[in-house]
């Protein structure tokens, strides 16, 4: 089994036939106007490439998140059992994940996903969260 992909988008669902409905996809950066702020739900959509004879395997996945101080807490664990809920059209067996993250961000920084299979880390990706500067109208009344 490998990783095929791992990436952030805005929104994501999976249909029943392993499709994968993705909107505002592959981004690195997030914008909050001020901190500690809880972001909106967004997606982490995970997709290994599996051989026939790996079907079946079962797996650990595991998602933490690295704080920009490199604190890493559990987002998500769960079970990944190779070729489960493929459709018999498939041609590559492939096994996705799709997991929603509500997350605190407890100040301005790099933040990190970290993906691990069986203990292992087999991916991270970045995060920058910053925040947003303040429209123009806010600014006028900020200096009043």
């Amino acid at each position: 089994m490998e990783l095929s992909y791992a990436f952030l988008a805005r929104a994501a669902e999976q249909a029943q036939d392993g499709t994968i409905h993705v909107f505002g996809a592959d981004f690195d950066t997030i914008q909050l106007p001020a901190f500690p702020a809880m972001a909106p739900p967004f997606a982490l959509l995970i997709s290994f490439a599996c051989r026939p004879d790996e079907l079946g395997d079962v797996h650990e996945v595991e998602i933490q998140i690295e704080d920009p101080h490199g604190v890493r807490s559990r987002a998500a664990e769960k079970q990944l059992v190779l070729g489960e809920g493929l459709a018999e059209t498939k041609r590559r067996f492939r096994a996705s994940l799709l997991t929603m993250i509500g997350m605190l961000f407890s100040e301005a920084g790099e933040y990190r996903f970290v993906i691990l299979v069986d203990g292992s880390v087999v991916k991270t990706l970045p995060l920058l969260a910053v925040q947003t500067a303040p429209k123009p109208a806010e600014k006028v009344e900020a200096e009043r």
